[in-house]
């Protein structure tokens, strides 16, 4: 369930967000029997090879709010592709509140990042900093999409762990935009789910430098997954010809 924020907006944002959330979810188990999953044994492999190089470590696992439905297609079509201690990181953006419902809906754990008020705030992100296990979050939710943003960099220096670039890729989608930019895959999509390499972010880190290079990371492995996507349809449109 997405939660309830104070005040008649709050809660009428959480109601246009559950009407939301139900009706995406019967669209992606529907786009689910129709789409092709490129690479899924690959993003598999290395998901576990990550577990297993950073077992005990503090992880993040960062993406474009745009990737966000593309991924959970993914993890549809790959159950075990998005492990179950992953903890997905929800703000209270209409985007937010749509991606976390989503998310709850497959049995994943949610954890807040309140915008006030602003001792919520402060706890929110020192739980964060303290939670000794993995975390997904959208960077770009608030905008501006497709950047890394300041504090996102500051909150990955002070976790003192890795920050791993994930890039979710369809080539067949709605884009829309509802308080973020949202890609709906469509029917008879295709889809691949990429990790990057992941990023030292040390305790006391320059913040600016390192947001230039989680900005590069993602930027690249963006890149990558959709040059994947292109060679998996090209290759599945040979092999059906």
């Amino acid at each position: 369930m997405v939660p309830s924020s104070a005040g008649g907006a709050g809660q009428g944002a959480d109601r246009v967000a559950r009407i939301v959330v139900r009706a995406l979810d019967g669209h992606l188990r529907r786009v689910a029997a129709t789409a092709y999953a490129v690479d899924a044994e690959a993003s598999r492999a290395r998901l576990r090879a990550l577990h297993e190089d950073l077992g005990g470590r503090r992880v993040l696992l960062f993406y474009w709010i745009e990737d966000a439905l593309p991924l959970m297609l993914g993890a549809r079509l790959a159950e075990d592709l998005l492990r179950s201690e992953i903890a997905f990181i929800r703000d209270e953006t209409i985007g937010g509140r749509i991606t976390s419902g989503m998310l709850e809906r497959t049995g994943r754990p949610v954890r807040d990042l309140r915008t006030t008020p602003a001792a919520a705030r402060t706890r929110d992100v020192q739980d964060l900093i303290c939670d000794p296990g993995w975390l997904g979050i959208a960077v770009d939710g608030r905008g501006p999409y497709r950047r890394v943003g300041r504090p996102f960099a500051r909150l990955a220096a002070r976790r003192d762990g890795f920050a791993i670039p994930l890039a979710a890729r369809v080539d067949r989608a709605w884009t829309v935009r509802a308080g973020a930019t949202l890609r709906i895959p469509r029917r008879g999509t295709s889809v691949t789910v990429r990790f990057g390499e992941p990023i030292l972010c040390r305790s006391g880190a320059d913040a600016t430098l390192l947001q230039l290079v989680l900005q590069q990371g993602l930027d690249e492995t963006v890149a990558a997954a959709d040059r994947a996507l292109r060679g998996g349809v090209a290759r599945a449109a040979t092999a059906s010809s």
